[in-house]
């Protein structure tokens, strides 16, 4: 289990990424940012959280925390729960299983084996231009 603890933040804030975002927070400023940089499609987003850049992105998300998926679902973001470790058993059938590219947006800090995290994208091929080792 890479997950060092469960976190209950979606279970107190809600969909506090939306929020921040609808506010021109900061945050929001950088979730725009985040959804220009990557210009390759699909986009697999691990580690969606709530949704937001997944949603800007118009992905396809992954997260391990149900309140959070739950969260992005009830915005019409397509979003699993998932670890990054289960790729690509975790994604659905109906979903791209290969990716142009992968977004880890404040996850590695939260796993404790990150390298067998980036392992596991590279190990799958989830990249269409072969863009992990």
């Amino acid at each position: 289990m890479a997950q060092v603890a469960a976190f209950d933040k979606y279970a107190q804030l809600g969909a506090y990424h939306w929020a921040e975002y609808a506010r021109g927070t900061t945050y929001g400023r950088h979730a725009e940012r985040m959804a220009a940089l990557i210009s390759e499609r699909p986009v697999l987003d691990v580690g969606c959280g709530d949704g937001l850049i997944t949603h800007l992105l118009d992905g396809f998300g992954i997260d391990p925390e149900p309140v959070g998926v739950d969260l992005a679902i009830a915005r019409g973001v397509r979003a699993r729960v998932g670890r990054v470790e289960d790729l690509p058993g975790c994604l659905p059938r109906d979903w791209p299983q290969r990716y142009g590219a992968v977004y880890l947006g404040d996850v590695l800090e939260h796993l404790t084996h990150p390298r067998r995290a980036l392992r596991a994208i590279g190990r799958v091929d989830l990249l269409r231009n072969q863009g992990a080792p």
